[in-house]
């Protein structure tokens, strides 16, 4: 078992090349996305620029439920709350993972694979709760069945 010291040394260890976290969010068929880094500055990764700001993902607690991770964004600048509440349809994310050293390095990333739902804004932040994109219990805008979308459905 580690001893206190041992504890302490470990929780205070410097981190030399710290990863940093991207989020993107935006509006089902929108070419617009939203972008926030969580970092002190701006940062340009891949060809584009995320803002610096401010961001917490809370993780579930395991068990019987589907998982869902809940995201706070700050809403200082009401970029988040305008986007939300102009927002007809459902809201993707995306969250990718850079190195500190080198921002174009991917680590890791979600992929167009979440939306945000239970959305709650007010002045300060903005609060929301992930579920899989194909999770049944999310709401799903109305769309009709042309070919253009159901391409499958045409017979020509």
């Amino acid at each position: 078992m580690p001893t206190a010291q041992q504890n302490y040394d470990a929780a205070n260890q410097h981190i030399a090349d710290p990863e940093i976290w991207l989020l993107e969010f935006w509006q089902e068929g929108s070419s617009t996305i939203e972008r926030i880094a969580l970092n002190t500055e701006d940062i340009v990764s891949n060809g584009n620029t995320y803002p610096k700001g401010n961001f917490v993902v809370s993780f579930p607690n395991s068990g019987d439920q589907p998982p869902r991770v809940n995201v706070t964004l700050s809403n200082i600048n009401y970029t988040i709350g305008r986007a939300v509440h102009g927002s007809n349809g459902r809201i993707q994310c995306k969250l990718i993972i850079v190195a500190g050293d080198d921002y174009d390095d991917i680590i890791d990333e979600t992929g167009d694979l979440f939306v945000i739902g239970n959305v709650e804004v007010n002045y300060k932040t903005a609060t929301g709760e992930t579920s899989a994109k194909a999770d049944p219990q999310m709401p799903v805008p109305f769309r009709a069945a042309t070919e253009k979308f159901m391409t499958g459905l045409s017979l020509k």
